[in-house]
C-alpha cells in the first residue's frame, strides 16, 4: 500500500524539481540613465469559449475574461516593473510616478539610472534558449510589425531596438549562483 503512494509522489517530486523560470532583465552598466521602452504583444480580448460563457453567465464571464496587455494585469497586482540593483538583488516594484504605461499599446517606458536593472519578463517552466535560426527567420518574416515584443534601449549617444527573436538573442546567459 504504501508503495503505490509512494512512488506516484516520488513522481511527482522529480517533475516539480525540474521545473524553473527564466528572468530577464536589462542592466543599465554605464555610467548614464538610459530609457527603456518594452512592448509585448496583446492577446485576443475573447475566444469562442468565453463567447458562449458570456451568453450564459456575464458575471463569470468578467471574472474569467484576459486582460489584453498582459503587463496590466502585473501592474495592477503591484508585481510590475521590478527595479534592482546592479547585483540583482534589492528589489523593488516601481512607483506609478517612475514609469509611462500605454495600455493600448501594452508598453512600459521607465528610466534604469546607472547599475540598476529593470526585470521585462520571465518564462516558466522549460526555457532552453532559442530555436534554430532557420525557424526564427520564418517566425520573424511571418510575424505582424505589431504584434511582436520588443525593447528600445535610448542613451544619451545612441538608440538600439530589438524585436521578436532578436530580442531573446540579445540577453546574456547567467547562472543563478552567479546572481544570487
Amino acid at each position: 500500500m504504501t508503495k503505490k503512494i509512494l512512488i506516484p509522489l516520488f513522481i511527482l517530486f522529480l517533475l516539480q524539481s525540474c521545473s524553473w523560470i527564466t528572468d530577464f532583465y536589462v542592466l543599465n552598466s554605464s555610467k548614464s540613465p538610459i530609457v527603456i521602452t518594452f512592448k509585448q504583444p496583446k492577446s485576443p480580448e475573447t475566444t469562442p469559449y468565453l463567447e458562449k460563457l458570456k451568453a450564459k453567465s456575464l458575471e463569470l464571464y468578467q471574472k474569467m475574461k484576459p486582460t489584453p496587455c498582459p503587463l496590466e494585469k502585473d501592474i495592477k497586482n503591484g508585481k510590475y516593473p521590478e527595479i534592482c540593483d546592479e547585483d540583482f538583488k534589492n528589489c523593488r516594484t516601481s512607483n506609478p510616478t517612475e514609469y509611462k504605461f500605454d495600455r493600448e499599446e501594452c508598453s512600459l517606458e521607465l528610466t534604469l539610472e546607472s547599475n540598476q536593472a529593470v526585470k521585462l519578463f520571465s518564462i516558466c517552466c522549460s526555457y532552453t534558449g532559442v530555436i534554430d535560426e532557420k525557424e526564427d527567420i520564418k517566425n520573424i518574416s511571418q510575424s505582424a510589425e505589431g504584434d511582436t515584443i520588443s525593447l528600445i534601449i535610448k542613451s544619451f549617444a545612441s538608440t538600439t531596438q530589438y524585436k521578436g527573436i532578436e530580442l531573446m538573442r540579445a540577453f546574456k546567459k547567467q547562472k543563478r549562483q552567479d546572481m544570487f
